[in-house]
């Protein structure tokens, strides 16, 4: 399964892989290190016009403490964690045969367990941050929920019906959370499950899932219960959302590799050269 790094003839050797709907373009460097990607280059990699397309990028490398995953999002800013793409990481990894694993994604160390359906990875705590009197802002937030990233919780009675990009660009940019913003997750609660749609950060708009979104509504509305939960996103799918004896999130849910490829390594210089030349906006 495995495919050897390429060289400067061969390009960049890829694989497009998908948890949940959530697409990421991934990068093995472990057994041989690839060109250094700068914020450009990622941004026209992960173009879904220009480039191969995604939500965001996920680059495989050893460290001097093991194995180490790095992640993108689709504007090419770096992100501190995503849930679905540590999935998609773990079931690349996996694949080699073992059934359990420990990395770190960005600075959070992170487990994955190969079980019967699908890959499940063990997040870490959630937790409910303090927020400002935000009672006449529209859409009014219910929680802020920090799950490895924040998240604006915003309940809903129908999430189908909600105008995700246009009601959550409010939120997403609000200074409470900080300089970053947060993501903003619509919450439909149901009988045996919850719904959710999510305007994710650095993709600047909705995807089919969202694996910190799911924990994050889980944790909300679990409220201190240890679940499982069900969580049906955009794009379908359900995951599983639970917590452990020693309050560790896990999520567990399917992923699969969409097809191969290599990128041409003159197509990354291209991408450098266009990157430096763009106007730079000023605020």
């Amino acid at each position: 399964m495995r495919e050897k790094s390429g060289g400067e003839s061969e390009g960049l050797a890829f694989w497009k892989v998908e948890g949940a709907g959530n697409d990421f373009v991934l990068l093995d460097y472990r057994e041989k290190p690839g060109p250094r990607l700068t914020t450009g280059v990622v941004r026209y990699l992960l173009d879904r016009h220009r480039g191969i397309g995604a939500d965001g990028l996920l680059l495989i490398r050893q460290g001097t403490g093991g194995t180490i995953v790095d992640y993108r999002n689709a504007d090419g800013t770096p992100a501190e964690f995503c849930g679905n793409g540590a999935r998609c990481a773990a079931a690349h990894i996996m694949g080699e045969g073992t059934d359990r694993i420990h990395f770190r994604m960005m600075k959070i160390p992170v487990v994955a367990v190969r079980t019967d359906r699908a890959f499940a990875v063990q997040v870490g705590t959630a937790e409910e941050r303090r927020m400002p009197n935000l009672s006449r802002l529209r859409p009014r937030p219910a929680a802020l929920i920090h799950a490895g990233v924040d998240h604006w919780i915003v309940p809903v009675g129908d999430v189908q019906a909600v105008d995700v990009v246009g009601l959550g660009m409010t939120l997403r940019h609000h200074a409470w959370p900080g300089s970053k913003g947060a993501n903003v997750t619509f919450v439909e609660r149901r009988r045996a499950e919850i719904r959710i749609r999510t305007l994710e950060r650095g993709v600047e708009g909705e995807t089919l899932s969202c694996g910190s979104g799911c924990v994050a509504a889980a944790h909300w509305t679990l409220e201190g219960n240890p679940g499982p939960i069900t969580v049906s996103t955009r794009g379908g799918d359900q995951l599983r959302v639970w917590k452990d004896e020693d309050e560790q999130y896990w999520l567990e849910g399917p992923t699969r590799v969409i097809f191969t490829g290599t990128w041409p390594l003159a197509v990354a210089g291209a991408a450098r050269s266009r990157a430096a030349k763009a106007p730079v906006a000023k605020g």
